[in-house]
Order: C-alpha cells, then sequence, then structure tokens
C-alpha cells in the first residue's frame, strides 16, 4: 500500500443516504409522471412514505389523504411565482 495515498474511510463511518421508493403517478391529461404519498390526518404536513400504505390507500377509504406530486413546467412554475408576487405574467 502507498503511504502518500489516504486510506478510503470504512464503510461504516460514511452515513447512508436516505432513499425512498414511492408509487408513481401518471397524469393521463398533462402526461407527466412523479410520485405519490399519503397524507395523515393528524398532520397533514408530515407524509407517511410507506409504499404499502399508500397503495392500501388508493383502493381504499384513504383515497382523499393520496397526495400527488408532479413537478411543474418552468412555464407553470414562472406563472405561478408571477401571481404570487403580483408581477404578472410575463
Amino acid at each position: 500500500m502507498d503511504s502518500r495515498r489516504p486510506e478510503a474511510p470504512d464503510s461504516d463511518s460514511v452515513p447512508r443516504p436516505a432513499q425512498s421508493w414511492l408509487p408513481a403517478v401518471y397524469c393521463r391529461v398533462c402526461g407527466r409522471s412523479d410520485w405519490a404519498a399519503l397524507s395523515p390526518e393528524a398532520d397533514p404536513q408530515k407524509l407517511e412514505t410507506s409504499p404499502l400504505r399508500i397503495w392500501q390507500a388508493a383502493i381504499g377509504r384513504d383515497k382523499r389523504r393520496l397526495r400527488y406530486f408532479i413537478s411543474a413546467t418552468q412555464a407553470e412554475a414562472r406563472d405561478v411565482l408571477a401571481a404570487l408576487t403580483d408581477a404578472g405574467p410575463r
């Protein structure tokens, strides 16, 4: 081993990145796709990311708690920002 070359850190010393595997959703109107999560009734700001719970809600009584996250296009984002800042459309 070359003493001038630093050793790689042990695999247990580096935190693993958080990963979530969420159900995919597709919009038939705009043709875009992204992902879905479940909004709990107790705290709507904290999303439930368990795929099984999300899928169960989609076919059960909790459909109203599903949240679909589809990215806006650049034009849509620009229009919303303009409307929120009273800049008007460009």
